[in-house]
């Protein structure tokens, strides 16, 4: 829905000022100090960490699923170890290991979080624009869709 604060949360979570207002004054959100922010889509943002429009479209365009598309998204965030081909690796490279290795790929999601867990930390990957997915409403519902599901 448009209009309801999404970008202004995501400006807001973006900033380590904003973060350190928000945990001293609203401590029952649990906005802990020890929360590491990025951005996994969103407008303008680094080729590299961050599938553009583009991308997506030509993804989809050669058949890789959504979901795929978002675990990649997610996998980079995450800073997934080797075998996941981060570094200088596309993004269709990206995804095609996804998709061809579920089990290393939740392996590797589990072993991240309990590495997070015992460190105290949390991760926070923020998406933003969703509205600009595609250039039409099928393709930017599809992404949409199997991004929440």
């Amino acid at each position: 829905m448009r209009g309801a604060g999404k970008s202004h949360w995501w400006n807001f979570l973006n900033s380590p000022e904003h973060l350190r207002y928000l945990d001293d004054s609203f401590p029952e959100a649990r906005i802990a100090k020890s929360l590491d922010v990025s951005q996994g889509f969103g407008v303008g943002l680094d080729p590299a960490v961050a599938p553009s429009k583009d991308t997506l479209v030509s993804l989809l365009q050669r058949k890789h699923s959504a979901r795929h598309i978002w675990q990649a998204v997610v996998a980079v965030h995450a800073e997934f170890p080797e075998p996941f081909p981060a570094g200088n690796a596309t993004w269709r490279e990206r995804v095609q290991w996804v998709r061809d290795n579920p089990e290393n790929y939740d392996g590797i999601l589990y072993g991240v979080g309990e590495s997070l867990r015992r460190k105290g930390r949390k991760r926070l990957i923020l998406f933003d624009a969703l509205d600009r997915l595609a250039d039409d409403w099928g393709g930017s519902d599809l992404l949409r869709a199997r991004f929440f599901s």
